[in-house]
């Protein structure tokens, strides 16, 4: 019998895996950590971005998106001001910011008219001590992809 074994994740903390298509490289993000982290600081203050880095999402272009969830945002101003998380990640020989948490708080502020938002960036330094790996047998394995 193997033993499959998580780490980098307890029982009830949220997760985010990157697309399949932007990366040669299947990572997934322990998010309820590295929120916690931002809104204590380790990342610094947040920068605030403009709207228009970001192409505007449509319900037509996005299947990743509720947007019954989007319209319960588009309500709640604590959440609309709540900044997004977003990680420097090492491409081959770029670096790149991904957002790892944040497209329907992104999509209500779109949708509300709003102009900008803020984000927290976790540099690729840090980025690695928030993934959630998987071993077998005590050796790591590939993350699965949902197919």
């Amino acid at each position: 019998m193997k033993t499959i074994t998580m780490t980098g994740v307890g029982m009830t903390d949220e997760i985010h895996q990157l697309d399949p298509t932007l990366s040669d490289e299947a990572i997934m993000w322990n998010i309820t950590r590295m929120m916690r982290d931002a809104l204590n600081g380790a990342f610094g203050a947040p920068i605030n971005r403009p709207l228009s880095v970001i192409p505007a999402m449509e319900a037509a272009n996005t299947a990743n998106i509720d947007w019954h969830k989007v319209r319960a945002f588009c309500s709640l101003p604590f959440v609309l001001g709540l900044p997004i998380l977003t990680v420097e990640h090492d491409a081959g020989p770029l670096t790149v910011r991904r957002i790892v948490d944040g497209n329907h708080r992104i999509c209500a502020r779109q949708r509300a008219g709003l102009f900008d938002f803020d984000t927290y960036l976790i540099p690729s330094r840090l980025e690695k001590n928030y993934r959630v790996r998987f071993y077998e047998d005590g050796v790591e394995i590939p993350l699965p992809y949902d197919d």
